[in-house]
């Protein structure tokens, strides 16, 4: 027994984009709306917008009126604040990871020219007497 038939969902060859509205038309149309002036299938056909958006925002708009008038931070600003703290640290951690970068760059030519100076020194990589130029290695001295 088959309770609901399947339909076969036709394409025409033309994708519809999905529109986004901006906040201000957003509160432009339901201020209008609250005000009375119009209706929503009036307002649908000025502003070309389905008439189911029209009440969803609506709705949206009236379950939110309360969070104009409240104090302290909201929701939104809190989430703000923390990521704003997030990015400061993160900002801070490259800053020192550059600086001891900048640090090992110039510390690794300094050891790359002092290894150049034991070697100039003493061709002997076993020679484990040379430590800086006033020393002189003492197979040189043979």
């Amino acid at each position: 027994m088959v309770r609901h038939k399947k339909e076969k969902i036709s394409y025409n060859g033309i994708m519809r984009k999905r529109n986004h509205y901006s906040a201000e038309l957003k509160t432009k149309v339901v201020l209008e709306l609250l005000s009375e002036a119009s209706t929503v299938s009036e307002l649908a056909a000025k502003y070309d917008v389905s008439p189911v958006m029209i009440t969803r925002w609506k709705q949206e708009f009236l379950e939110r009126a309360s969070d104009v008038f409240k104090k302290g931070t909201s929701d939104t600003e809190k989430e703000l604040e923390e990521k704003e703290a997030h990015i400061a640290d993160l900002e801070r951690k490259v800053g020192q990871l550059t600086y001891e970068v900048d640090w090992l760059k110039k510390k690794s030519t300094e050891i790359y020219k002092y290894m150049l100076n034991i070697l100039i020194i003493c061709p002997f990589i076993h020679c484990v007497t040379c430590k800086f130029r006033t020393i002189v290695c003492k197979y040189f001295l043979r």
